[in-house]
């Protein structure tokens, strides 16, 4: 009995909130239960001693829900009739392999302490799927990436960590078998490859099995973590063969530091109108990146300006409007990715429903000038604006309600005769007017214009809000400051700080402080 071995493996499964259950619907067999039952029936078939725990918490995306093993590595035989004694739950710094389905759930082990450099293997997929306070930020709320594999590299013994997503899509199979075939090559447990794959294979589709084996064989070879490959990257290399002349001018015409933003931005343009419009997207951008070039691309000289410029301005000429909404939901990719997250087969029917509020001022915005202002002001008068709404729940999976979401969005053509488009590039070309105005007294305040356009975004209520402040401060800072020498001192600091504080509130509550502040601040300077 001396030679047994002094203590358990630990084994924590960091499950996805809304997915871990193992028994939500169609999510089912994504759960991390059955990974931890598949686990559970190796270790038995290799006589291991060995005591599962679900660890309930809230679901929903909020990293609660967790699984533990503990596994006693030494066979039954072994132990004279004796069981050993097991832990119902982990506790920090005592965790030898922590597995986790998605980079923030690796990441929240990493931070709660689970993860540590002389004792746990990391299995991990590197793919994302955003928490709440990610979607809702006003500005880009996505956590870095690329620090949290960083940090999980330099926290853990060692670690098996790629995307796993594209193995789910091309077998059928669940992120379970996919995950279980990652830790099997880890050899992370003293179980063979071969147990594990006979307790897959006593409950598991051929898909599954397939996604097992190509997740072990990937495993095998994995370096360094490797994080997804960007959409925008993808969408960039299909839609340039619609476009190799603009290409061209793009590699003729702009230096090389902004010349992967501007193709980025000119592919969402392709995409989301036509090649004319993209055209013009490259015109409107020529005399910002002629004014970087005079000043040899600003003080670090990596032409951030233009860089700047183009990536917001790829977004404003790209605003969501309701022929952009409905293209987007009726696109075949999308329907793809929503039975590929939800493991539906191919022969499995799927019920989509949208849910959609347009207001009057989104409908008035795809009709022609003459007859959308007189309607806007019709409802100012009478404070109908923002309260007259249309609450739509369309099928997008029946033929009716793709009928109708298709025929919206084939008014792209008509697009640019709608008021909401004329009025959006009017405010555009004032806000590139500014930056190019600012830019030849002070490159910092044009860079800060520029990135003022953070603030415009989304659909409905939230575009109204950003838009809302974005007008505030440049109206109140940034043409006051064109106008007035005298208020350009500290400028594009104050700026800054006022885009900060939109971002942090989308109600506006800081924004108006921040402005209080920075008028008291001025009036003592003025005393």
């Amino acid at each position: 009995m001396s030679d047994l071995p002094n203590r358990p493996l630990t084994i924590l499964i960091a499950a996805i909130g809304g997915e871990g259950g193992g028994g939500i619907g169609p999510l089912a067999t994504e759960g991390a239960r059955l990974l931890l039952d598949w686990l559970d029936a190796a270790a038995e078939l290799e006589g291991y001693p060995v005591q599962s725990t679900l660890l309930p918490g809230t679901t929903q995306r909020t990293g609660q829900t967790t699984y533990y093993l503990e596994l006693y590595p030494a066979r039954r035989d072994a132990l004279e009739g004796r069981e050993p004694v097991f832990r119902m739950s982990p506790r920090p710094g005592d965790v030898d392999v922590v597995i986790a389905f998605e980079l923030a759930e690796a990441a929240r082990a990493v931070q709660n302490g689970y993860v540590t450099p002389d004792r746990t293997t990391l299995v991990a997929s590197t793919h994302r799927v955003y928490v709440t306070e990610e979607k809702i930020a006003p500005g880009d709320g996505r956590f870095d990436s690329t620090a949290a594999v960083q940090a999980a590299v330099a926290r853990s013994r060692r670690t098996v960590m790629f995307d796993m997503t594209p193995i789910c899509h091309e077998s059928g199979a669940s992120i379970s078998a996919v995950m279980l075939g990652a830790i099997a090559a880890s050899r992370a447990l003293p179980i063979s490859a071969e147990s594990i794959e006979r307790a897959l294979t006593g409950t598991a589709t051929a898909a599954e099995r397939a996604g097992f084996q190509s997740g072990q064989a990937l495993a095998a070879t994995i370096g360094a973590p490797e994080l997804p490959a960007s959409g925008g990257a993808k969408r960039s290399r299909t839609l340039m063969g619609k476009a190799a002349d603009l290409v061209a001018r793009i590699e003729q015409e702009f230096a090389a530091p902004v010349q992967s933003v501007v193709r980025e931005g000119l592919a969402r343009v392709i995409d989301y109108q036509d090649l004319r419009y993209a055209i013009r997207y490259l015109d409107r951008l020529v005399p910002i990146h002629s004014t970087d070039r005079e000043q040899r691309g600003g003080p670090d000289g990596v032409f951030r300006l233009t860089v700047e410029t183009a990536r917001y301005l790829a977004l404003r000429m790209t605003f969501e409007d309701v022929i952009r909404v409905a293209d987007l939901k009726t696109r075949a990719s999308r329907w793809s990715r929503l039975r590929a997250d939800l493991g539906v087969k191919p022969d499995e029917p799927v019920t989509i429903t949208e849910y959609l509020k347009p207001g009057l001022p989104e409908l008035a915005s795809v009709l022609p000038a003459w007859l959308a202002k007189p309607m806007l002001q019709w409802a100012r008068r009478h404070d109908l604006e923002r309260r007259l709404h249309i609450g739509l729940h369309i099928r997008s999976t029946s033929i009716a309600g793709l009928t109708l979401l298709r025929l919206l969005a084939s008014l792209r053509p008509l697009r640019t005769i709608g008021y909401g488009f004329s009025e959006e590039q009017r405010a555009i070309e004032q806000w590139l007017s500014a930056i190019q105005e600012a830019a030849v007294h002070h490159y910092g305040f044009a860079v800060e214009i520029a990135r003022l356009s953070r603030l415009i975004k989304g659909y409905s209520d939230t575009h109204r809000r950003g838009e809302e402040n974005y007008r505030r401060i440049f109206e109140d800072v940034v043409l006051a400051s064109l106008r007035d020498p005298d208020l350009r001192q500290g400028v594009a600091e104050r700026l800054r700080r006022l885009i900060v504080a939109a971002l942090s509130d989308p109600e506006g509550r800081r924004l108006a402080d921040e402005f209080a502040i920075t008028v008291e601040k001025e009036s003592r300077v003025v005393a």
